[in-house]
């Protein structure tokens, strides 16, 4: 529910109250990395543990949940990138890009391009967060995702603004040693950086 968060926490929450109450597992372990995602959108990063918590303890169990544990592998992605984890999130968003291709889910590969993407651009990795968001763009295009879906995308690519600019060199940086050579008189600048 793109940037709905409010309904979107409130059908997580009912989806994950039913997945409790009957119990149905796999609708639990599609309704906990949800709420997981919404917790790091909304800066509750540390109500996200529970959820993940939980999702591990299944996933021990030793049931193959098939696409499904993409879905964990990207929350834990998306945890372990919001607590400055870049090495373990990449690995996470690995697997989880490695499972939904196994089992053909181009959407939820592309989701998981899209979060790499901003963890990308948060941990200052500029071009390949490009890269990613590309990729998912390509996904949505492909399998003919609404325009909201596609401009989200776009919107979260890093701007010219937000690349820092190579240091630009003020007068009193530069100084000139002058010289002969070859009869004549020849500056060569000297930087300090």
């Amino acid at each position: 529910m793109l940037g709905r968060h409010a309904q979107a926490e409130a059908l997580a929450k009912e989806v994950l109250s039913l997945s409790i109450d009957e119990p149905l597992q796999p609708l639990e372990m599609w309704a906990r990395p949800e709420f997981v995602l919404l917790c790091v959108d909304t800066d509750r990063i540390d109500q996200a543990e529970p959820h993940l918590e939980r999702c591990r303890d299944i996933l021990a169990a030793g049931k193959d949940w098939h696409g499904l544990a993409g879905r964990v592998a990207r929350a834990e992605a998306v945890v372990a990138a919001a607590n400055g984890k870049f090495d373990q999130a990449q690995r996470e968003f690995e697997k989880a890009v490695g499972i939904f291709r196994s089992y053909d889910v181009p959407y939820e590969e592309a989701e998981t391009l899209y979060y790499w993407g901003r963890a990308l651009n948060a941990a200052g990795e500029y071009a390949r967060a490009d890269e990613k968001l590309d990729g998912a763009v390509a996904i949505y295009r492909r399998s003919e995702a609404g325009p909201r879906w596609i401009e989200r995308a776009l919107a979260a690519k890093p701007s010219v603004a937000s690349v820092p600019s190579p240091k630009r060199l003020d007068t009193a940086e530069l100084q000139a040693t002058f010289r002969p050579h070859d009869g004549n008189w020849t500056g060569f600048p000297a930087c300090r950086f």
